[in-house]
């Protein structure tokens, strides 16, 4: 607020920008300034387009993929992405050089939690394809979890036989 007893203290605001709102040259601009390049054009959508499967049983048809955004990502990306990331902490999935992984039990079941909390914020909203996906990850990573944290149940030996009462 300009002080009223000195009215040479006040606030002045230069706009030092070079180019409008609309990305066109100022006419008080310095004769120096060229105007940026355009940004490259994204890929056409046929280039970009990537074939996303949902986890499923082998020999089972995929169903059509669904093209990305140029420069954006899907939701079955994601969820892909997760997937996959679930399975590694998992240890279902080798690293780089083929080896085995450590199970990560804390983050795998984080990531898993984090899908379930997608299908649960998502209900409603998802196409058929997109629900297929999510709920078979969700299956296949619960499951796996389990098989990981629960012990092995016994399996009961042969039942023996009743003992004989004499003749």
């Amino acid at each position: 607020m300009p002080d009223r007893e000195h009215p040479e203290s006040s606030i002045i605001v230069n706009d030092r920008r070079h180019f409008t709102l609309g990305g066109e040259l100022r006419p008080d601009a310095p004769p120096d300034v060229v105007r940026p390049p355009d940004p490259p054009l994204p890929p056409p959508a046929a280039a970009a387009a990537a074939a996303i499967t949902a986890p499923g049983p082998p020999g089972a048809a995929p169903p059509p993929a669904s093209p990305r955004e140029p420069g954006g990502l899907t939701f079955e990306a994601f969820i892909e992405s997760l997937y996959s990331t679930a399975l590694m902490q998992l240890g279902a999935m080798p690293d780089e050089a083929g080896r085995r992984m450590r199970p990560d039990l804390q983050g795998a079941k984080e990531t898993i939690d984090l899908l379930g909390l997608l299908q649960e914020k998502t209900r409603g909203n998802l196409s058929p394809r997109e629900l297929q996906m999510l709920e078979q990850a969700l299956y296949e990573l619960r499951s796996g979890y389990v098989a990981l944290t629960q012990p092995p149940v016994p399996v009961p030996g042969p039942i023996p036989a009743p003992p004989r009462r004499g003749r």
